[in-house]
């Protein structure tokens, strides 16, 4: 049983006339959490929220993005300054 819940009955056998709604929110201003507690709630979030995701992705065929490979240098070609290069004759427009 989790700390929470162990709390609450707490605060119900102290507080019997009390409703539930009543008791949860006492409970909830004297509750301190522990440091185990605040890391389990954290580590479940992000393990359901990545499941989520997966599945979330899988149904929109959406795959993992692939990244950018970083290419390496390489030297560039001397230009060929004074290359001819082949002229297209056009015909004369008429007017």
């Amino acid at each position: 049983m989790s700390e929470w819940r162990m709390h609450i009955k707490k605060t119900m056998k102290e507080n019997p006339e009390m409703m539930l709604k009543d008791v949860l929110k006492l409970a909830s201003k004297t509750y301190k959490k522990s440091v185990s507690a605040v890391k389990k709630a954290t580590k479940a979030s992000k393990k359901s929220t990545s499941k989520t995701m997966k599945r979330v992705k899988k149904s929109l065929g959406l795959k993992k993005r692939k990244t950018a490979k970083k290419s390496k240098t390489t030297k560039r070609k001397p230009s060929k300054k004074g290359k001819k290069t082949k002229s297209v004759k056009r015909k004369p427009s008429k007017k």
